[in-house]
């Protein structure tokens, strides 16, 4: 999807919210402003107004579309492949979060067996805290940094004022969203490693401490 075309270049598409159509031939256009199609004034109010629907509109006369018969609607897109691409992705996201949630339990109980009974507690404390400090609070800040970097179009609903990212620049943020989310659970997976490790010689059962208490 292009945003700059020569067709469109007098039509001052730049504060024109994100509605998407396509020509018969597939070509997607970011707004029907973009693909060069001329608005009245009530299209642009609707276009404003959230109330209103213009799903099955079919603007006609627009310089930009590769058809001949010079219309762009949304209806013309085609969702088929997309919905079917989000299905498979998002069974294997679950699939990958079912695999890597296995191993919170497994890590909770070589914690708790792990320290003194007196002491599990402190130590169910401390770890929440760790993770909160390292994981739950830089968290949005670090992927809001990482998608606000491939952000293509940003509404802009007043003069010089920056809204939410309308558009990204899919095929590198995902390669980079997927390649740092890997590299971390590559880092977990290896210290997960060095904990079955050192753990693997941690008696179940009964096992008293030198400090006082006995696990069960």
């Amino acid at each position: 999807m292009s945003l700059i075309y020569p067709c469109m270049s007098s039509c001052g598409c730049d504060r024109m919210p994100m509605f998407p159509v396509c020509d018969k031939l597939g070509t997607v256009f970011y707004s029907p402003c973009h693909a060069g199609c001329p608005l009245t004034s009530t299209e642009i109010f609707k276009f404003i107004n959230p109330n209103e629907t213009i799903q099955g509109n079919i603007f006609k006369n627009c310089s930009c579309v590769t058809s001949d018969d010079m219309e762009a609607s949304r209806q013309f897109c085609s969702t088929q492949e997309c919905e079917q691409k989000a299905l498979l992705y998002f069974l294997f996201m679950a699939l990958g979060g079912m695999i890597g949630g296995m191993a919170v339990t497994p890590g909770v109980l070589i914690l708790l067996r792990s320290v003194p009974p007196m002491h599990r507690s402190i130590s169910l404390g401390f770890n929440g805290f760790m993770v909160s400090l390292f994981a739950t609070l830089p968290s949005p800040i670090f992927w809001g940094f990482v998608f606000d970097k491939f952000c293509l179009k940003w509404d802009q609903k007043c003069p010089d004022t920056k809204g939410s990212c309308a558009l990204y620049d899919t095929d590198p943020l995902r390669l980079w969203l997927h390649l740092l989310y890997g590299c971390m659970r590559a880092f977990a997976l290896i210290a997960d490693v060095y904990v079955l490790y050192h753990a693997k010689d941690l008696k179940y059962g009964t096992h008293c401490f030198a400090a006082g208490g006995c696990s069960y």
